[in-house]
């Protein structure tokens, strides 16, 4: 798809995280179990074509958490992060 516009469930502690740890969305990495924010991001990214752009809302926790510190990193280092707005 060109765009995706998303307002994720926050919190979510029962979104999968067993179920889907061998999914191939989770090109980042795979979430942590309290990182329910970082799969809805990187699902909508696997949803994108090659030059989309992808808009969720974010609660502030999801910008700090030690737990998503490593895919956060990813999504800086590899440019799908582009702005951060609060």
């Amino acid at each position: 798809v060109d765009t995706v516009l998303c307002h994720p469930p926050f919190n979510e502690r029962n979104w999968g995280h067993d179920e889907l740890a061998y999914d191939p969305r989770w090109e980042y990495g795979v979430p942590a179990r309290t990182e329910s924010e970082l799969a809805w991001v990187q699902h909508a990214l696997a949803r994108l074509r090659e030059g989309g752009t992808a808009v969720l809302l974010m609660p502030p926790a999801a910008a700090s958490r030690r737990s998503g510190r490593r895919i956060r990193a990813d999504l800086l280092r590899r440019g799908a992060l582009r702005a951060v707005i609060a």
